[in-house]
């Protein structure tokens, strides 16, 4: 009889809504892009690669999430570079799924092949390559 005490002490603690349960999923949690300009690219077929420019609406280190006018095909394996010239990085991704979006574009989820290159990952969310800023202070 001690123990179902125990268990309804419990059970009132936690509150009608039970225990909280965090709603990320991901084990990086993706971050809004500051630098949306992209290039995104994928092999149409044996002899033809397209690109197409694209916005990066949020990266995490294993996936991102971009807007594009040209969707590609869910499981196609597509390269994203970022536009800026600054960095020469590239992922290859492979697309989970593309939803058309109200505004005639669509949205593409995409898994990285590995995890997102520090310099890519820093330029698209704080706009700029941690290292030129540790430069930039050393030389100041």
């Amino acid at each position: 009889m001690q123990h179902d005490e125990k268990r309804a002490a419990r059970r009132a603690n936690q509150g009608s809504q039970g225990p909280h349960v965090s709603l990320e999923r991901r084990a990086s949690p993706r971050l809004p892009a500051v630098d949306e300009r992209i290039w995104a690219g994928w092999w149409v077929d044996d002899d033809e690669f397209t690109t197409t420019a694209a916005r990066l609406e949020n990266i995490s280190r294993g996936g991102a999430k971009v807007r594009t006018t040209v969707a590609p095909d869910v499981s196609q394996d597509v390269w994203v570079r970022l536009a800026d010239p600054s960095c020469s990085d590239y992922v290859q991704a492979t697309v989970l799924e593309v939803v058309p979006t109200p505004e005639g574009d669509f949205g593409v989820r995409m898994v990285f092949a590995e995890p997102c290159p520090d310099e890519f990952f820093d330029i698209a969310t704080k706009g700029y390559y941690v290292q030129d800023f540790a430069d930039s202070m050393t030389d100041a």
